[in-house]
């Protein structure tokens, strides 16, 4: 993963869990900050509960989606009252003001979702693809800073300065 191995040249320490581990409230409390990449299975109900207590604390919690094919659900995302949706693709042109978007120039969006605001909760859209769809934002009203985007594909590619605005923001 190129964004894991960009934070380890800046000096992050890096712990990946890989597909199947098991996610738990201690695994997940031992960081300031945790980044979901992707939406690869279902989450049980323990580990959405262990999500639950991280976003409770004063932490951060980087959100990357995925595409979602019809009738398909981001489970955590749903967890969060962040509505995510849809596969599009495009280029993210359009940001408003926020220290996230400061500077941000055209990020690539690869086959990602796009997100409902009005069926999430207390979601502030940060940036709209091309096409005018909201892709990128934040959730206010918890403990945790929460970042999200509809696309991990786009990040990978480690566009800046919008990473190193994040970082900035929540880490």
């Amino acid at each position: 993963m190129a964004l894991a191995e960009t934070f380890r040249t800046e000096g992050y320490v890096v712990n990946e869990l890989g597909r199947g581990e098991k996610i738990t409230r201690d695994r997940l409390l031992a960081y300031a900050v945790v980044i979901r990449a992707g939406n690869f299975g279902a989450h049980v109900d323990s580990e959405l509960g262990a999500y639950d207590a991280f976003v409770a604390c004063p932490r951060t919690l980087v959100l990357l989606g995925e595409f979602l094919a019809p009738g398909e659900r981001d489970d955590l995302a749903d967890r969060l009252g962040i509505a995510l949706s849809g596969n599009v693709s495009g280029t993210v042109t359009s940001v408003v003001s926020h220290p996230i978007t400061e500077g941000v120039t055209p990020v690539p969006f690869v086959a990602g979702s796009l997100v409902d605001p009005g069926r999430s909760v207390a979601v502030q859209v940060l940036g709209w693809l091309d096409g005018g769809q909201p892709v990128l934002g934040i959730q206010q009203g918890r403990a945790a800073k929460v970042f999200f985007i509809g696309d991990t594909n786009g990040l990978e590619s480690v566009p800046q300065p919008l990473i190193d605005n994040i970082v900035a923001w929540g880490f």
